[in-house]
Parts: structure tokens; sequence; C-alpha cells
């Protein structure tokens, strides 16, 4: 890494504070959501997925508060892979989460690993809708879950021996 020159630092910082300055309340909402830390917790249960999209739903929702944002509501998606015993490959499906209504996306999910499929979470896509301001239009913002292949694959292999070792027994 090279050092910077003092005057390179200010004009960086200027350059900063003109891009702050110039995005609105909503805008600003949207950045700090996305500049946090993926989760490290387990998503790939039903219910590490429903924790995942409250908590993240309510994150944004704190986050539109401070910065006085008008809206009606936020909805979480869960967008899950899944591959299930009736079906050849795997396939992306979305469940919502509604306010109050949790235990339905988790109940939903459970249906779907008791008949025997598997799945694991790609991402979330939580919408804002319902904007006071008329310029602006519902916005969604994408909560990625970061995954390397060998994690994924070793994820997987580990979700088939559990189910396996039941099996037997």
């Amino acid at each position: 890494m090279t050092p910077r020159t003092e005057a390179a630092i200010t004009n960086l910082r200027g350059g900063i504070q003109k891009m702050e300055e110039s995005l609105g309340p909503l805008d600003r909402a949207l950045r700090k959501f996305n500049a946090g830390r993926p989760s490290r917790q387990a998503v790939d249960t039903p219910l590490g997925a429903v924790v995942l999209a409250v908590e993240q739903k309510e994150r944004l929702t704190r986050m539109l508060k401070d910065e006085g944002v008008v809206y009606e509501a936020v909805v979480a998606e869960i967008v899950t892979r899944q591959e299930s015993p009736a079906v050849i490959g795997s396939f992306e499906t979305g469940t919502i989460v509604q306010e109050g209504e949790a235990h339905d996306a988790l109940r939903e999910l459970e249906f779907f690993v008791q008949q025997g499929g598997r799945f694991a979470v790609v991402k979330l896509a939580l919408t804002v809708a319902g904007l006071a301001d008329e310029s602006e239009r519902a916005r969604t913002v994408t909560y990625a879950v970061e995954r390397s292949p060998e994690g994924e694959n070793s994820l997987l292999k580990t979700s088939e021996f559990h189910v396996r070792r039941h099996k037997r027994r």
C-alpha cells in the first residue's frame, strides 16, 4: 500500500462529504444498511432463515426511522435455492415474511424440509413500500448471504449425513 499525501487524504474526505450531502434520507439509510457485515449465524434451517429475515427487517426499519423516512411497510422475502426429491435439479423460490406473521414463513419452510427437501438461503430481498415522497417508488435492497463453493458443499454433505444417520436409527 502506498502512503497517501495529506492533500490526497483531504481531497478524498471532501469527496466523501459531498457525496453524503447529495444523498437523500432513503439513500443514506440504504447505504448504511448495506455497509453492515454479513451474518455468520446458521441460516440454512427454517428457524435460522426466518430469524435472519426478522432481524434484518428490524435493523432496516430502525435505520429508516433514524433518517426520518416516512413509509408504510418493509416487506422481507427469503430467497432460497431448494432441492426437492420430487424435482430434478435445484430451483430458487421466495418466502415472504409479513409483519407479525413470521410463523407462516417458518411453517412453509419446515413443511418443505419435512417432505425431504433441502434448501440454502441465497439472499434476503427487503422492499420499502408506500413511501410518503411521491417522487420515490418502492425500493428494494438486497442482503446477500455470502458463501464459498467449498463451504456450501460441506454444508450440503453434512445435512445429507445427518439425514442418513437419522434414517438408520
